[in-house]
């Protein structure tokens, strides 16, 4: 081998050897058993964990029985400011009975994840700005992560801020008559507000023409800018959900 390929064959090497160092560092970093735990006990009493306030939050009434196997913090968040839950299902989930409760819980805060498992987010305000879960505090959201089979991570955290959306937010954001709506979630880390939204009438097809996304005919898309606010609202124009986001960054 030359001089010239030996040089380059190094170079590769040392790429290499610092993409993989690059990555570790990364996983170590973020990976989840990064933490510290604490005594069960040390949960704050309005962080709800019976199985009914569960099916409530998640809207799934077929969610199953768990129980709580630690309580943890991430090393970096010294104050304990978000608290995780490691759960598992008292009676493990088998494939098939897997499948059917993905079936059923397919509602506007769950989602499917690359790894096969699901996730899901939601938040509220205010009592005077939305409906929120019985006994369930103010500016709460509630995450679940990983859930497969065996179990999931339970995790809260409070909104930032609250800000009532509007009735007729939709109307003055597309000039058009959007039917009325429900927010479903709302949540917000102080920059970005998510939220949630279900009409309660299917889109008139006019409307949906109107502001259909020339790519995609089925989806409803508006992005824009009002007052220093970038604003993107999406949906499929034959369902009820509507997904909105209220940023100032």
């Amino acid at each position: 081998m030359s001089k010239i390929g030996k040089i380059i064959k190094g170079i590769i090497y040392i790429v290499v050897i610092i993409g993989i160092v690059a990555s570790l560092v990364i996983f170590l970093t973020n990976h989840p058993y990064d933490h510290v735990s604490v005594p069960i006990t040390e949960l704050p009493s309005s962080y709800k964990t019976e199985i009914k306030s569960i099916r409530e939050i998640t809207m799934c009434e077929s969610f199953p029985d768990f129980k709580i196997e630690e309580l943890w913090f991430y090393k970096n968040d010294s104050n304990h400011t978000k608290p995780y839950l490691e759960c598992s299902f008292k009676k493990e989930m088998t494939d098939e009975e897997f499948e059917t409760f993905c079936e059923i819980c397919n509602n506007v805060c769950w989602d499917s994840e690359k790894d096969f498992t699901l996730s899901f987010s939601r938040g509220w305000s205010k009592k005077e700005f939305m409906d929120i879960p019985n006994g369930m505090e103010e500016d709460m959201v509630v995450e679940i992560n990983y859930l497969s089979n065996y179990g999931f991570t339970l995790s809260y955290h409070k909104n930032a801020k609250s800000e009532k959306i509007e009735d007729d937010f939709i109307n003055n954001l597309t000039g058009s008559s959007f039917p009325s709506f429900t927010v479903v979630s709302y949540v917000n880390d102080g920059e970005t507000t998510w939220v949630k939204l279900l009409f309660n009438n299917y889109i008139d097809k006019h409307i949906a023409d109107e502001f259909s996304n020339f790519g995609d005919s089925m989806s409803i898309m508006i992005d824009t800018i009002i007052n220093n606010n970038w604003i993107d609202f999406s949906m499929i124009r034959n369902e009820r959900n509507a997904n909105l986001i209220i940023s100032n960054r």
